[in-house]
């Protein structure tokens, strides 16, 4: 038997809201992961040196493409979903789920690294087990053997690191377009007086 539609939904209900604290932080308090990032780089930088580059990065991205980047994501998860509903196909569902479960637990792992919490950490704590939880009843019911679901597992894994690294990819590009753009002093062209006699053309900038 497959799972009601309610467990399935509850799955988008689980990622909007860990996305909504990793946005915004609990309760929209401090900002979210990038604002951390940004206000605490150089105490994550003396810790842990070798992570430097990665929190540098974290915290350049703008809370707009990060949202951009979650938006996009949702998406794919609500898509996933509905195709499960209506398809009673629950692979894809499921590889998602997994890859989200391996997302959240990296968080605690992050936290143990860091020494301190950050804004995701809260809902990774309530999604992980009640995810876990759901999950494993998917599994129970969609018939499908270990080995499909194993297999599955790992691909939605890679397909959702792939996906990720795509999206900051293109933010980082976004980001250096933006920084060349402003590094190009707008000139302005000025034109003689016309009542002047042999005027030149020069550029001066404002």
């Amino acid at each position: 038997l497959l799972p009601a539609g309610w467990l399935l939904w509850l799955f988008p209900c689980c990622f909007l809201l860990h996305e909504a604290d990793e946005c915004f932080g609990l309760l929209g308090r401090g900002g979210g992961l990038p604002e951390w990032a940004l206000r605490n780089r150089r105490m994550l930088t003396a810790r842990h040196p070798r992570l430097g580059p990665l929190f540098a990065r974290l915290g350049r991205i703008s809370r707009g493409w990060f949202a951009a980047i979650a938006l996009e994501e949702a998406f794919l998860v609500v898509a996933a979903t509905l195709y499960a509903a209506l398809s009673c196909d629950l692979r894809p569902w499921l590889a998602l789920f997994a890859a989200f479960l391996l997302h959240l637990l990296l968080h605690g792992l992050q936290a143990l690294v860091v020494g301190c919490m950050f804004p995701g950490m809260v809902s990774a704590v309530v999604a992980l087990p009640a995810g876990a939880l759901i999950w494993g009843v998917a599994v129970a019911r969609s018939g499908l053997s270990v080995g499909e679901v194993f297999c599955w597992s790992i691909g939605g894994a890679l397909f959702a690191g792939f996906n990720l690294a795509v999206m900051h990819r293109l933010a980082d590009m976004q980001r250096q377009t933006e920084g060349r753009g402003a590094a190009i002093v707008p000139v302005r062209e000025v034109l003689p007086d016309e009542n002047s006699r042999g005027g030149s053309i020069c550029a001066s900038a404002p």
